[in-house]
């Protein structure tokens, strides 16, 4: 018990020195699995930046969002390593595989930061491009 409150604390601590959100994404219901894990890493089960938050506010920005995570599961069976890049919305994230042997379990965003960098078909304002109702 007191690894996996030291786990929660070492999250939220990574997320406020470097301002960024943490993200865990469950691909096997491996959190579910012990109740302690479960309350100890369900504060970081949602992205909960403003800009994500707002962005996921449109049902069709927010089902976009969705689509990603099967895209997130496929690189990291793929890789099987960190990698980092944009979401359909133009947030920069570092991705860590959960790995149990060669099982991908789930996977560790963080980031979170809107760009102006990427793609031109992945930042924030062609995001608002397509979607004008988002300013």
């Amino acid at each position: 018990m007191q690894t996996i409150q030291s786990l929660q604390r070492y999250l939220f601590e990574l997320s406020n020195t470097y301002d960024a959100t943490i993200c865990i994404k469950d691909f096997t219901g491996f959190m579910r699995q012990d109740k302690a894990i479960f309350q100890a890493l369900s504060p970081f089960e949602n992205h909960t930046s403003a800009y994500c938050n707002y962005v996921k506010s449109n049902k069709k920005c927010y089902r976009e969002c969705l689509d990603m995570i099967p895209k997130i599961l496929r690189k990291c069976t793929e890789t099987r390593s960190t990698f980092s890049g944009f979401c359909h919305a133009g947030s920069f994230e570092y991705v860590i595989p959960i790995m149990d042997g060669e099982n991908i379990l789930g996977a560790i965003t963080f980031g979170g930061y809107a760009s102006d960098s990427p793609p031109k078909n992945k930042n924030h304002h062609a995001l608002a491009e397509r979607h004008p109702e988002l300013d």
